[in-house]
């Protein structure tokens, strides 16, 4: 990292590098936080879906204003926001970092876990929604 930031003809000294590359990674582990919190939403909402559906139409849980298929497409898709959410924030952050330090962080591949996940969770609304 340090020949990427003398290449832009940066001069910095090493603790400013090492703290350059600690920020980075408390990036890559704050996307994965967006991540597990995604995941975690998606799995809900679309267990919640599942039971309702083996407990049947007459059940108490159906008799609500808000039934599993509801409430599970409402978990689900606000998994996917936070995930989009945190997606942009780690790629502004990351633009952010470059702009200051000159560093050239190659592609995340967290950030292809979270589009992973978010097809994911987009798949699931898709059998929620079209799926009796």
């Amino acid at each position: 990292m340090q020949r990427t930031m003398e290449k832009a003809g940066l001069k910095i000294d090493n603790a400013t590098r090492l703290a350059a590359e600690r920020n980075r990674l408390a990036l890559e582990r704050t996307l994965i936080a967006w991540v597990r919190t995604a995941i975690s939403l998606i799995t809900f909402g679309y267990g919640f879906y599942k039971a309702g559906q083996l407990l049947g139409p007459t059940s108490p849980v159906d008799q609500a204003g808000l039934g599993p298929r509801q409430f599970g497409l409402t978990m689900i898709l606000i998994g996917i926001s936070a995930l989009n959410l945190g997606t942009r924030e780690h790629r502004a952050e990351l633009h952010q970092l470059h702009r200051e330090f000159g560093t050239r962080v190659p592609a995340s591949p967290r950030r292809m876990l979270a589009l992973a996940v978010a097809l994911l969770g987009l798949a699931a609304v898709a059998s929620m929604l079209f799926r009796k």
